[in-house]
């Protein structure tokens, strides 16, 4: 959205006048003026909900850069005005921290019913949310033991979609898959010199021309993770799968292309599936 700097600029500058005046009354006369306070937190408001319909504002112009710079602090936990407090000791940090709490905007039951409706209710419901939800699946994995991360990360994919953030959710199955993989890896004494499945390493080092003088000393990536346990027997069928994942959780994650609903979909059910078998025939 195309940004009105000139605006903005002018409200910025009668945002930091009423801050001067706050702070110009609370030093020469020990007093703080909850009327100017007030006006303070509705004007931050008003500001707030005239960029609240985008994510992304635009302004091609070298001048008044510090307008762009103040509304980066212009939400409902930061403020334009009011330096941070961590920078500060004693009672400068503790005057900074009580101006900035008492600063904070409020929101009425009218203003959330407002912003809920237009944004929220206009392209989403509950029911959706459920319906959407349930859609999906869970993960049963054969396994007493899996990466803790795992879990917040199946949170966030079922998530994501329930609430139609289908690119998060599809760039997500592809941080769980090498979660998982990496699970795999270890639990098959891949990392282990010393063991018997090492071999497999060499291997892959010795035909992909990445050889080193001290393979112990191997880092692999997600790609040749998938490509060593993919040659163990039990694993081996997986590799397409495990590719198809990688390789489109990059495109999306690089920015190549959004995902829709139906892709989001088949991403999870695909990973799901494929981080199930994984674990089964581990």
């Amino acid at each position: 959205m195309e940004l009105d700097i000139f605006h903005f600029n002018r409200k910025l500058d009668e945002l930091k006048k009423i801050f001067n005046e706050i702070i110009g009354k609370l030093v020469s006369d020990q007093f703080y003026d909850h009327l100017l306070a007030q006006r303070y937190r509705e004007l931050k408001k008003e500001l707030l909900f005239q960029l609240i319909s985008s994510s992304i504002h635009k302004s091609n112009t070298t001048y008044l850069s510090e307008v762009r710079t103040a509304l980066k602090k212009l939400t409902t936990i930061d403020d334009p005005n009011i330096p941070d407090a961590s920078n500060f000791h004693g009672p400068a940090r503790e005057l900074l921290e009580a101006l900035k709490s008492d600063l904070q905007m409020n929101f009425t039951f009218q203003d959330y019913d407002t912003l809920v409706d237009e944004y929220l209710y206009s392209w989403f419901g509950p029911n959706e949310f459920i319906d959407n939800l349930l859609s999906i699946q869970f993960l049963f994995l054969k396994t007493d033991r899996y990466p803790r991360e795992m879990n917040r990360f199946a949170i966030e994919i079922r998530s994501c979609y329930a609430f139609q953030q289908s690119t998060a959710a599809c760039a997500l199955c592809r941080t769980l898959l090498e979660i998982t993989v990496k699970d795999i890896y270890k639990k098959n004494k891949l990392h282990i010199p010393e063991s018997t499945n090492f071999s497999k390493v060499y291997e892959y080092l010795e035909r992909s021309d990445k050889m080193i003088s001290r393979p112990e000393n191997f880092t692999p990536t997600l790609n040749d993770r998938i490509e060593i346990i993919s040659s163990l027997p039990k694993f081996n069928d997986l590799q397409d799968t495990l590719n198809h994942v990688r390789i489109l959780g990059n495109d999306l994650v690089h920015g190549n292309y959004t995902a829709t609903q139906a892709l989001a979909f088949e991403m999870i059910q695909r990973t799901f599936n494929v981080i199930q078998e994984l674990y089964e025939r581990n």
